[in-house]
């Protein structure tokens, strides 16, 4: 068709309009794969009381959030929650108990 462009097969805009042709709308389709453990609002229980209280282990996160949500969800989802909100623990770095200067200064 005259004054029509023609997009190349590989461009972004090409899957829109392929997309837009054949389902006359650019939402999102549901996709196959395995079903979310849990919601938004039940990823949030988690992360709150780490926020509160640190130095609470991923089991006892998990274990409080099971009894709070009724439902059941392992330690390694807990984990993968805090690490996409950032919550890693740390370890204190070992130091020696006196510096190189003051090492020096004590063979003298």
């Amino acid at each position: 068709q005259p004054g029509r462009v023609q997009l190349p097969p590989d461009s972004q805009e090409f899957g829109y309009t392929q997309k837009y042709r054949q389902t006359n709308s650019l939402e999102d389709i549901p996709s196959s794969g395995r079903l979310r453990v849990s919601s938004a609002r039940t990823d949030r229980i988690p992360i709150g009381m780490c926020r509160e209280n640190h130095r609470m282990t991923s089991q006892e996160l998990q274990q409080q959030c099971s009894i709070q949500t009724g439902g059941q969800c392992s330690t390694r989802t807990v984990r993968g929650k805090l690490l996409y909100h950032g919550l890693r623990s740390y370890k204190a770095v070992k130091k020696p108990l006196i510096n190189e200067r003051q090492r020096l200064a004590r063979r003298h």
